[in-house]
């Protein structure tokens, strides 16, 4: 009964934030289906009433995305994995996420997932039932390559809330973006689905879309391919890294944490080469790098306008089709 009236109740709330604050129609889907609690709503909407007021210091810690790994297994033109990515690649040891969960009881959300494919590490699913165990609302996003019969059994029944497939486009441009065959990922996918409908329903699948210059007339194809199968499509713009006349102080500093494969705390998904190094999950306990001084010191520059290098060049595709990402 408490489950049904908060899923209500979050429903009420996503409509009238994303419609008449943050002007994102969009987003009455994703807030609804992000907070697993009350609680969890309430410490992040009181960190981000912390960046309105001008605030550094923010309240307890409610979202982590963990890297299981930064290797993958395709080599997308609109990816640096496997084009740019400079820093060491590995898997992240299952030891020290299940120490980092026990020691953060305030987590409500785990992302599995951030750069690289995260089908690839061995314990992938591992990762998923035992912040499922805990009680905590966990999303992950593949290509789908790896998806074969068995590891959709695996994952339809670990207990994984949100699956999100990366689809950026149908047919050969999507081929030509991703270098692998179509026909067979979409397999993989209503494969998925049609599991996911009959043993775990409550579950939600997604499809998201990087959309840039050379796939943006390919939105139109991927609504019709997808549309009335998955729960949502999410269109996000590609990062440009390109000096722009930012503006706003990023709402990811005060939203949540990325730990990378070596431990390394980041404060956003764009840093793909882990410059904003706020810390060490391995070394370091996640609520004080949460309040500590490097992030302080990120979020104060934020503030005043003055953007750190990696931040500095932080842009995105613009088009009227599709919604910004950050702002």
């Amino acid at each position: 009964m408490k489950t049904q009236l908060w899923d209500s109740l979050i429903k009420v709330l996503g409509r009238v934030i994303a419609r008449y604050y943050l002007k994102k129609p969009s987003f009455e889907y994703i807030i609804s289906t992000r907070y697993p609690s009350a609680s969890a709503f309430f410490l992040d909407s009181l960190n981000q009433l912390m960046r309105g007021l001008g605030s550094t210091f923010v309240f307890g810690l409610t979202t982590v995305t963990f890297e299981l790994t930064n290797v993958c297994n395709l080599k997308c033109s609109i990816c640096p994995v496997n084009s740019g990515m400079k820093r060491k690649r590995g898997l992240f040891p299952l030891k020290e996420y299940k120490r980092i969960i026990d020691a953060n009881p305030l987590i409500r959300r785990v992302g599995l997932v951030n750069w690289g494919e995260p089908l690839l590490h061995p314990e992938f699913v591992e990762f998923i039932t035992y912040a499922s165990s805990k009680g905590i609302h966990t999303s992950t996003t593949t290509n789908a390559v790896l998806l074969n019969e068995g590891k959709c059994k695996e994952i339809i029944s670990s207990g994984l809330d949100i699956m999100r497939f990366s689809m950026d486009a149908v047919g050969k441009e999507y081929e030509k973006i991703r270098g692998h065959n179509y026909l067979e990922v979409k397999q993989n996918i209503e494969r998925f689905i049609e599991y996911r409908n009959r043993n775990n329903p409550r579950m939600k699948i997604e499809i998201t879309a990087v959309i840039g210059n050379d796939n943006e007339a390919d939105i139109g194809a991927l609504k019709e391919e997808w549309k009335g199968k998955v729960d949502f499509i999410n269109f996000q713009p590609l990062l440009l890294f390109q000096k722009h006349s930012r503006q706003q102080a990023c709402r990811e500093l005060w939203r949540s944490l990325y730990v990378l494969v070596d431990g390394t705390v980041i404060p956003c998904c764009a840093d793909y080469e882990g410059l904003l190094d706020v810390g060490n999950a391995f070394t370091q306990d996640l609520e004080k790098i949460w309040n500590g001084r490097l992030i302080r010191e990120l979020r104060r520059g934020h503030l005043s306008r003055r953007f750190q290098a990696t931040c500095a060049l932080c842009s995105e595709f613009s088009s009227s089709r599709i919604e910004s990402r950050f702002q």
